[in-house]
């Protein structure tokens, strides 16, 4: 039997904003990456991006496996831009700072556990 072996090309491509994408979706290859490095089987990383083929993530991820070094370089490039893009928009006043942010949380959290313990009490009042 002969099989005609032929290359397969990679299913990653140019957003036009330094970012890749897979294939012809949306979703870009740092969700994917991150997904399958958090445990994620491809099958499972297209049952959460649902636009996926899962010969796609198969691909991109065999693709990323051998070339690290790359893979390494393209993350690190893409957090710096998120940085700086972070810190424009923190000057700008259009997004909270991070100690801003975590204040809020808090902030949030005690509000949060402050009705919790209110609807622990009113429960048990009802019962009594």
């Amino acid at each position: 039997m002969n099989l005609e072996l032929q290359p397969l090309s990679i299913p990653l491509r140019d957003d036009g904003q330094g970012g890749l994408r897979v294939g012809e979706t949306r979703v870009n290859f740092e969700s994917v990456w991150h997904t399958h490095q958090q445990g994620a089987r491809p099958e499972e990383i297209v049952q959460a991006f649902d636009t996926l083929n899962v010969a796609d993530v198969y691909t991109v991820l065999a693709w990323a496996l051998r070339h690290p070094q790359e893979v390494q370089a393209y993350l690190k490039r893409r957090e710096t831009e998120a940085a700086a893009l972070r810190q424009r928009l923190e000057e700008a006043g259009l997004t909270p700072s991070r100690d801003e942010s975590a204040k809020l949380q808090a902030k949030l959290m005690t509000r949060y556990n402050e009705r919790q313990r209110q609807r622990a009490g009113d429960a048990a009042l009802s019962d009594g």
